[in-house]
């Protein structure tokens, strides 16, 4: 996706077009699967001329497809409109992607949806031991179901689905490969003399949003151990990071032990085994948490702890930390009184957070924060793990309040208040790989970002800026 984008622009520039040229005279919208453009016919003949031929078709091309009954041109592109004042055609995303630059040798079909993965826990379910980690934390994957092949690759996330980039290697057993993974669901699918073949030996997969299923891997990075219990008919794992159901997860035994590696992602959980549908603490795990209501949990976390403060408030009895996190639980997360305030350790996974203090049962900002969402009683503080992404707006200085909204947030309203720097206003938020749209609010009137080149029409034929994380 990202090299389609660049390819536009760089063609847009090319050209010599102007953000405010695009504007007047050129749309790009994302609609799904497709791209649509609108060039308006105002401009010069020789120019339009030139342009049409940027998108891999011509005026003569596009005058002989308003006579023909197709509508389609020799490039892909689907003609919709024509007499008008607009000319609208559309192509699909990844045919587009393709004349950006990536070549494939190998003939093969078409290629399985570009699913960006993303998850908060999973496990495997291999009926063979055909994928395994290796000691220098690289991982294998084998493959015997057709030894008579003469190539085979594997294509998935790892590799932006490019089935001739990773070949295997052929052994006596079949085609094997070593790959360096991050922790984290991946997505593949092994490309057998140019067919696109599922894993037979995974029970994991999901739809690929078009004919067929991918095949799914975790590379775990937490596992799940009890000891003993040998007598056990059934051990199971519960906790925050599945709802708490108590028959999904299932461990196995192994060596007089129970176990079960799993992936989750960073952050803080709170969990129990139940052995035989008793439900117990894990006995090798000393860390506990009351739940708000009386009962303990084992806890465990992954990645870096966040330290929450409240300065002040010395005369209270108790504070109580709640948020987004752990679903505004009013009793769970208790802070520690210090010399000068309240402070507590919290690992979260990079994103965005609504919380607040309850202060003696007081529902309370955080007055260190400026960054709040929501009005009046509904008003909540916001915190960004990890932000990647800076929002930008310089305004006149007569300005009074200027607030962010966007796909990222619901639309809310009035939408993130943004930080003032002199004339300028910022907000840093942390968003996943993928497109968003945003508008923001100034003094309550909904504007486009007049800096961002890249926007589309939305349902009430106004415009919303897009920007895309890679």
């Amino acid at each position: 996706m990202n090299r389609m984008r660049l390819y536009i622009i760089g063609m847009l520039l090319s050209l010599g077009l102007t953000a405010q040229a695009q504007s007047d005279t050129l749309q790009l919208t994302f609609e799904g699967s497709d791209i649509r453009v609108r060039i308006n016919r105002s401009i010069q003949e020789g120019a339009l001329d030139s342009l049409l031929c940027s998108y891999g078709t011509c005026m003569a091309e596009m005058d002989s497809l308003w006579e023909s009954t197709s509508k389609t041109t020799s490039f892909g592109w689907v003609l919709e409109e024509f007499d008008g004042p607009w000319i609208e055609m559309r192509k699909a995303l990844d045919a587009l992607e393709g004349e950006a630059g990536k070549n494939d040798i190998l003939l093969v079909e078409d290629s399985p949806k570009r699913a960006l993965p993303y998850t908060t826990f999973g496990y495997n379910d291999l009926k063979e031991p055909v994928i395994f980690e290796t000691a220098d934390n690289n991982t294998i994957f084998n493959y015997s179901d057709d030894l008579s092949a003469d190539q085979v690759f594997i294509a998935g996330s790892f590799n932006d689905w490019d089935p001739t980039a990773t070949p295997m290697e052929r052994t006596t057993q079949g085609w094997k490969v070593s790959l360096h993974l991050e922790p984290g669901k991946h997505l593949y699918k092994y490309v057998v003399d140019g067919d696109w073949t599922n894993d037979p030996e995974n029970n994991r997969s999901e739809f690929d949003g078009y004919w067929g299923k991918n095949s799914v891997y975790f590379k775990t990075n937490y596992t799940f151990t009890l000891n003993g219990n040998e007598d056990a008919r059934k051990v199971t794992v519960a906790g925050s990071f599945n709802g708490w159901n108590e028959k999904s997860i299932r461990l196995r035994e192994t060596d007089g032990k129970w176990e079960l590696p799993v992936y989750v992602k960073e952050g803080t959980y709170t969990y129990k085994f139940v052995v035989n549908g008793k439900w117990i603490l894990d006995p090798l795990n000393a860390r506990v948490r009351d739940d708000g209501m009386g009962n303990l949990n084992s806890v465990f976390s992954l990645g870096p702890p966040h330290m929450f403060q409240l300065e002040g408030f010395l005369e209270a009895n108790e504070v109580i930390l709640t948020g987004s996190f752990n679903m505004w639980n009013e009793g769970e997360l208790k802070m520690v009184k210090l010399a000068d305030g309240w402070y507590l350790d919290h690992v979260l996974a990079p994103g965005n957070y609504e919380y607040k203090f309850i202060v003696d049962g007081v529902w309370t900002l955080d007055p260190s924060n400026q960054v709040t969402v929501g009005e009046q009683n509904y008003k909540n503080s916001v915190l960004s793990i990890e932000p990647n992404t800076r929002f930008y707006f310089e305004a006149d200085p007569g300005v009074q309040d200027v607030r962010l909204s966007g796909s990222f947030n619901g639309w809310n309203e009035p939408g993130y208040s943004m930080q003032r720097d002199g004339a300028a206003w910022y907000l840093d938020l942390f968003l996943p790989k993928g497109k968003y749209r945003y508008k923001f609010i100034v003094d309550g009137k909904w504007i486009q970002d007049p800096e961002n080149q890249l926007f589309e029409e939305n349902e009430y034929g106004e415009y919303n800026s897009v920007v895309w994380i890679d």
